[in-house]
């Protein structure tokens, strides 16, 4: 029956769900109290990743260089391009 009450409108994979269970499952063995299927619903962990930025493949050096260069281009060609900073985003030039 709690397999029925459990997977009714949601779907599970063993290779990434497998550990969730286990994991809800430990926190429900310390209940006094026998569980409902319910209480191993709220107690799976999140499947949600937190978000992980990717490292920097360039140097700060090298993008002031560049974003020089694109100035230099920029003013040759006659066109107004924002100065980026770093801590608060784009300025007008």
């Amino acid at each position: 029956m709690w397999c029925k009450v459990i997977t009714k409108g949601r779907v599970f994979d063993e290779s990434t769900d497998a550990k969730r269970f286990q994991e809800a499952f430990l926190s429900l063995a310390a209940r006094k109290t026998w569980p409902v299927p319910s209480d191993f619903i709220e107690a799976l962990p999140s499947k949600v990743v937190p978000f992980q930025r990717h490292p920097k493949l360039d140097s700060d050096d090298n993008r002031r260089r560049n974003m020089m260069h694109i100035a230099e281009i920029s003013k040759k060609l006659g066109i107004n391009v924002p100065k980026v900073d770093d801590n608060n985003g784009p300025e007008a030039a």
